[in-house]
């Protein structure tokens, strides 16, 4: 019986040292910041590393530079042969009075500044909103809802083809709903000058070209479209593609000054760091050191009791288990690292029309829109619910290479199919 203690205790010594020497080799491996910080120099998703790279070879012959400094009349030059163009990309741009001013000379004198903010200037806007005959205020223009994902349809301009990309904030595991902005504006009371590039489905402006003076602002509300994530699909990397193509042949100065509050007084970070590893985390603190200890007290106390056991134990014999949920996870699954969406669509209809067959007597080869009144008439479901469900399968039939978010909204319209029938 002692013998079966020792090897107790030294399995329990073992498996303590190897639950240790993972969580020191867990913590020296750095992980991706999800955080949306729209770096330049970031490899991270939400960064913008990729865009920098592109904008620094995107026309030869011309130097991106970053501006660490409030944007003045010396760096906003337009009497040098290569004026430079003006960009900025982040959450909010903190310009001041006197900064946007200069902002708006530059422009005005044939500059062209190019922001991509959820949040521009208040006073920019406010100064351009001023210059036409509008009652619109900062509030008034730039809105801001909740979704679940953004849709961006690119209008077709310049022979350039229409674009439709959808934009979401992605983190591991989970797709997450998040504020996002547009320009409210009146098409018919709009200048002709000012033009609406890019529409939401809502039909909500969120890319505008705007003129001043000599120049023009270029505006957009989206920059996550430009971070790592997602300028590396198809369809994002083409309305990017087009946005800078907005941009002159000539430097470009990218304002990194503006991205953060300034003229404010530096307050010390709150935030303290968890320390070089998991476990000197726990060990730093007296709570949670205590319950550390009091958990491996525990556990030595039950290794040394069974090993005191003298009965063997009577097994526990497992009900039979249903491996269906498993079966279907691991198809999902397979469909989803494949990224064969169509597939995917074409189970879920063969499955709805096996469905109909057996529930409702309705026996269909095809789902489509001629026979909407008949599926409305034998299930009771919404009529518009059944047109939609039809139209999005037959596009999905045609589109050979459906995106992820073609396959979300299919699935959402078929859910609601399904509640809808009675």
């Amino acid at each position: 019986m002692k013998q079966q203690t020792r090897i107790f205790l030294f399995a329990f010594v073992v498996i303590v040292i190897l639950v240790m020497a993972f969580l020191g080799a867990f913590n020296s491996r750095k992980g991706f910041d999800w955080s949306t910080d729209y770096e330049p120099q970031s490899e991270d998703p939400y960064g913008t590393v990729v865009l920098s790279r592109l904008l620094k070879s995107y026309q030869p012959g011309h130097a991106l530079r970053m501006l660490t400094k409030a944007p003045d009349k010396e760096e906003l030059q337009t009497n040098k042969a290569n004026k430079p163009t003006y960009f900025f990309l982040g959450y909010k741009q903190f310009l001041s009075e006197e900064e946007s001013a200069s902002l708006l000379d530059f422009v005005r004198r044939g500059g062209t500044a190019m922001i991509v903010a959820e949040n521009p200037s208040e006073y920019l806007i406010e100064s351009l909103l001023n210059s036409i005959d509008t009652s619109l205020s900062y509030e008034g223009f730039v809105q801001r809802k909740s979704a679940y994902n953004t849709v961006l349809h690119q209008s077709e301009r310049a022979g350039l083809p229409a674009v439709h990309s959808s934009l979401f904030h992605k983190i591991p595991g989970i797709i997450l709903a998040r504020d996002y902005y547009y320009f409210r504006v009146d098409r018919q009371k709009l200048p002709a000058t000012w033009l609406v590039l890019a529409q939401n489905n809502e039909q909500e402006a969120i890319w505008m070209s705007i003129p001043h003076g000599d120049g023009r602002f270029v505006l957009h509300l989206q920059p996550m479209a430009f971070t790592n994530y997602h300028i590396q699909r198809r369809s994002i990397r083409n309305h990017v593609a087009a946005v800078l193509g907005e941009l002159p042949k000539a430097d470009v100065v990218w304002d990194l000054y503006s991205r953060s509050p300034h003229n404010l007084p530096d307050e010390p970070s709150t935030i303290q760091s968890p320390g070089g590893s998991p476990l000197a985390f726990l060990l730093g603190h007296e709570a949670l050191r205590w319950s550390l200890y009091l958990l491996l007290g525990i556990v030595l106390v039950y290794l040394f009791f069974a090993a005191r056991r003298r009965q063997r134990t009577i097994p526990i014999r497992e009900p039979l288990r249903n491996f269906s949920l498993n079966f279907i996870r691991s198809i999902g699954r397979l469909y989803f690292l494949e990224r064969k969406h169509e597939g995917l669509v074409r189970h879920q209809m063969r499955y709805l029309l096996s469905w109909l067959r057996e529930r409702y007597r309705l026996s269909l080869s095809d789902f489509q829109e001629e026979q909407a009144e008949l599926i409305h008439l034998r299930t009771g479901a919404d009529l518009e619910v059944i047109l939609r469900l039809a139209r999005e399968y037959q596009r999905i039939k045609v589109y050979a290479l459906p995106e992820d978010g073609d396959a979300l909204q299919f699935h959402a319209i078929l859910t609601q199919f399904y509640k809808s029938c009675k």
